[in-house]
């Protein structure tokens, strides 16, 4: 009786304290006022007898979940812009409102809330993919960890049945469950555009940013950027965010850090964006930054992706810049061949191996330059989870001193 009796006096002083803590913050919206509200709900829910201020606990904290729901998850993607952060609140809401349905709290169960979580699912599903027969997602912005995201605690199959519980439950929303989206999805507020491709041998996700870099911390300036994978494999791929500080952390939250067109190897932030078409065949956005306009169009095309880039220069400078197209490998892909088709060694064909596995990169026009961290501390590193880095290849097509240029890229299967 006396451990309990401490317990309870040590988890009722926790209480209060979280309840300072989220209306000290009361503005803010982050993940961490989420787990702040979460921790709060669940003292309200199991220990409501030992608490006066139980219910009071449940009101709030359900008010303010689904302010965060509301504010913070828009058509299926988190405005931190970070995949792996979108789905560890996403798998902790769903658990929330389970345990809620359980226990009777029924105040969340509104048609518009089951239907955006559902909405939020079923986009959620379109990132998950095999990575050498592990269920993962990609790294996008700040990735806490590259592959085990996915575990025995938080898993696809656990969010289907207690998705499932709910709506056969609910008898006005039995036919929400399971309307997925294939093919592409297109978020023009939250900046995604993702495409996934299947056949019988064959699977491809393309996933491409269009938005400019948001004055969140998990953010990164990645603007026409893309992740390529392909038949298991992340070939091009996002760097990570290696930590939360110090000059390491501002190169990966920054443009040169990857896939897209930088100037002279210097971060520039991305200042408006516009998503001119995006359909099953093509995008195309212009995205205008300090000094320069870039318009990417992507073509896809059977057993091919065609990369078109176009640069403005505005600062009417012309001497001495250098525009570089960048892509950024995976550390288990390697430049196994190049060859290069001109004189002038601005056209070639790179062969890019994993696992006796190839596809090919060729440049039209587009002078080869090539990054390793081991050789370059400046670029060609990679972050697969936590204060985790290591070296990776980086291709750069590039071309100096011109003030209007373009380049022409072909990935092939």
């Amino acid at each position: 009786p006396e451990i309990k009796s401490i317990l309870i006096k040590s988890l009722h002083t926790h209480g209060i304290f979280i309840e300072k803590y989220i209306k000290k913050n009361k503005k803010s919206m982050s993940n961490h006022i989420f787990i702040a509200c979460r921790a709060l709900l669940f003292l309200s829910i199991y220990f409501n007898k030992f608490f006066e201020e139980s219910n009071d606990w449940l009101e709030y904290s359900l008010c303010k979940i689904n302010k965060y729901f509301d504010t913070t998850f828009v058509d299926g993607i988190n405005i931190e812009s970070s995949v792996s952060y979108q789905f560890y609140l996403l798998l902790d809401y769903t658990r929330l409102i389970y345990i809620l349905y359980k226990n009777g709290c029924k105040s969340f169960m509104t048609s518009k809330n089951l239907h955006d979580l559902t909405n939020i699912f079923n986009i959620s599903k379109n990132f998950l993919r095999n990575y050498n027969n592990k269920k993962s997602i990609p790294i996008i912005g700040d990735s806490p960890v590259e592959l085990d995201f996915w575990n025995s605690n938080y898993d696809l199959d656990d969010i289907n049945k207690m998705m499932q519980y709910i709506f056969i439950n609910e008898k006005d929303n039995n036919n929400l469950y399971l309307s997925d989206k294939k093919g592409m999805v297109t978020n023009k507020e939250c900046g995604y555009i993702l495409k996934n491709k299947s056949d019988e041998n064959n699977y491809m996700q393309f996933l491409f940013r269009t938005k400019p870099k948001y004055n969140t911390f998990h953010t990164q300036n990645d603007t026409n950027s893309f992740n390529l994978f392909y038949n298991g494999i992340d070939w091009i791929t996002d760097t990570g965010f290696f930590n939360y500080g110090g000059e390491l952390r501002n190169y990966f939250k920054s443009s040169i850090a990857h896939n897209t067109v930088v100037k002279n190897l210097k971060d520039e932030t991305c200042i408006t964006t516009n998503i001119i078409k995006s359909d099953l065949k093509n995008i195309i956005v212009e995205s205008k930054y300090q000094t320069y306009i870039h318009k990417r169009e992507i073509i896809f095309d059977t057993g091919s992706i065609k990369i078109i880039d176009n640069i403005d220069n505005i600062d009417n400078i012309v001497d001495n810049n250098i525009f570089s197209q960048l892509f950024h490998l995976h550390p288990d892909v390697t430049i196994k061949n190049t060859v290069f088709n001109h004189e002038e060694k601005d056209d070639c064909l790179i062969e890019l191996e994993y696992d006796n596995k190839l596809i090919h990169i060729y440049s039209k026009r587009g002078y080869l330059k090539t990054y390793n961290g081991n050789n370059d501390p400046k670029i060609g590193w990679y972050s697969k989870d936590f204060n985790n880095i290591t070296s990776t290849n980086t291709i750069s097509f590039y071309k100096k001193n011109v003030f209007t240029t373009s380049f022409t890229t072909f990935i092939l299967f």
